[in-house]
C-alpha cells in the first residue's frame, strides 16, 4: 500500500489469534485495506466473520485470550499504533479514531447519566473544552438520563452522539 499521506487509515496483514489450551487459533487472518481521506469504509460480513474484531484491533481494545499478530501494521496518518503505549492510545481514542458499536448497552454504563458519561469524555480530550464550558444542558431529561430508562432507539442515538464529542478531525 501507498504512505504516501494519501490514506487516513492504512491496516496491513491484521491477524488475530485466540490463545487455547491446545495452542493459538487464527480467528481473523491478514485482513488489509486502507481508507482514503474524507473516504468512508463500510465492513460488511455475516455474523461472527471477524467485522468487530477488527475494528476493536484497530483501537486496541482487544482483551486476552485474544491478541494480535506482531507482524501487522495498524497505521493512522503515518504512526503505527501497533506500537504506541496505552497512554499514547487513550489520547488517540475519540480525539482522532472513533468506534460506534453495535450494541449500545456495551457503551452506556447503567450507573452513569449520559451527561456524567460525556462530561467525562469531554474532560479528557486534549484541547476539548469541559462540559461546563459548552454549556452542556444539565437540565435537559436526555442528559439527565439513566440508561436503563430509556428505550432502544434513544439509547442507539446516546452512543453514535459519542465519538463526537471528541471532534475527530478526518
Amino acid at each position: 500500500m501507498r504512505s504516501d499521506g494519501q490514506y487516513v487509515l492504512q491496516v496491513e496483514a491484521l491477524t488475530i489469534n485466540l490463545a487455547t489450551a491446545a495452542g493459538p487459533v487464527t480467528i481473523v487472518d491478514k485482513v488489509s485495506f486502507a481508507v482514503e481521506r474524507q473516504r468512508t469504509l463500510c465492513v460488511v460480513g455475516e455474523s461472527g466473520s471477524g467485522k468487530t474484531l477488527t475494528a476493536r484491533s484497530i483501537m486496541r481494545l482487544l482483551d486476552a485470550p485474544l491478541h494480535i499478530d506482531p507482524a501487522a501494521r495498524i497505521m493512522l496518518d503515518g504512526r503505527n499504533l501497533m506500537t504506541l503505549d496505552d497512554t499514547a492510545m487513550r489520547r488517540i481514542r475519540g480525539a482522532e479514531i472513533a468506534m460506534i458499536f453495535q450494541e449500545p448497552m456495551s457503551f452506556l454504563n447503567p450507573v452513569y447519566t449520559v451527561g456524567i458519561r460525556s462530561r467525562n469524555r469531554w474532560s479528557t480530550m486534549p484541547g476539548c473544552l469541559g462540559a461546563r464550558q459548552r454549556r452542556a444542558p444539565k437540565t435537559c431529561s436526555a442528559w439527565l438520563a439513566f440508561p436503563r430508562r430509556r428505550g432502544g432507539c434513544w439509547r442507539s442515538r446516546s452512543s453514535a452522539c459519542r465519538p463526537s464529542c471528541g471532534w475527530p478531525m478526518r
